[in-house]
């Protein structure tokens, strides 16, 4: 020891080629509150980088998702389960029935005098089938059959007929408001099935106009699935 004199201390030379260099000790050169306060500041820039980036990517997404979105709107865009533009509407048929690319015939109405039907009842309202039985007879119809159905019917009315009846068909649609008419090859006799919407029977003077207007055949382009079963009867109680 040599007294009187103070003892230099030099700084060890950083090796920077080596990645796990670190001053000896380290608390000679950096404060640990100072390592701290740094990789606090470093952590901070990568979290704030992060948020940018996936702010970045959701802003992006949802604007392709838009645009896209308003181009199929306003028809500049063709989505490929988007039916064309200028396509023509396909042809539309009772459920269950194949369309046919063919020119229709025109049907005119039978006479409502001795044109023989059967009423069923496909609601829960009672007496239903009874009621407009007695409207269609009143107008020269024949009814063979009163009864409930446990058919569905969507429509007001739904008129179903075999081969060879569709202008006796046409007849009793003429009298039922909404009424549309059926193709069934295994049906026996003309039937009207009255529906949950069923609303009322035509007055006389509308009655008259449709029972004399012709209108194209549904049977020329419409042929009913092979399986259709002729709705049965059920006995009123």
């Amino acid at each position: 020891m040599i007294f009187g004199r103070k003892r230099v201390v030099t700084a060890p030379e950083p090796d920077w080629d080596d990645p796990m260099w670190v001053p000896e000790p380290l608390e000679r050169w950096i404060e640990p509150e100072e390592v701290a306060e740094r990789l606090r500041r470093r952590r901070g820039r990568w979290r704030a980088l992060r948020h940018t980036v996936v702010m970045l990517l959701v802003v992006l997404v949802v604007g392709g998702i838009g645009v896209i979105a308003g181009g199929a709107v306003l028809g500049r865009w063709q989505l490929p389960w988007s039916p064309a533009p200028n396509a023509a509407p396909e042809p539309t048929a009772s459920a269950g029935a194949a369309v046919l690319d063919c020119e229709r015939a025109s049907v005119t109405p039978a006479a409502a005098a001795g044109t023989s039907v059967q009423v069923l009842n496909a609601t829960d309202r009672t007496g239903l089938a009874s009621d407009v039985a007695d409207e269609l007879e009143a107008r020269g119809f024949v009814v063979t059959d009163v009864g409930n159905s446990r058919a569905e019917v969507p429509e007001p009315a739904v008129v179903t007929f075999p081969a060879g009846a569709e202008p006796a068909a046409l007849a009793a649609a003429a009298q039922l408001s909404g009424a549309v008419l059926r193709p069934d090859p295994a049906a026996a006799v003309v039937t009207v099935l009255l529906g949950d919407t069923w609303t009322a029977v035509n007055s006389v003077e509308v009655a008259a106009q449709l029972g004399t207007t012709p209108t194209p055949s549904v049977v020329d382009c419409v042929v009913p699935p092979p399986a259709a079963v002729a709705p049965t009867a059920v006995p009123v109680p």
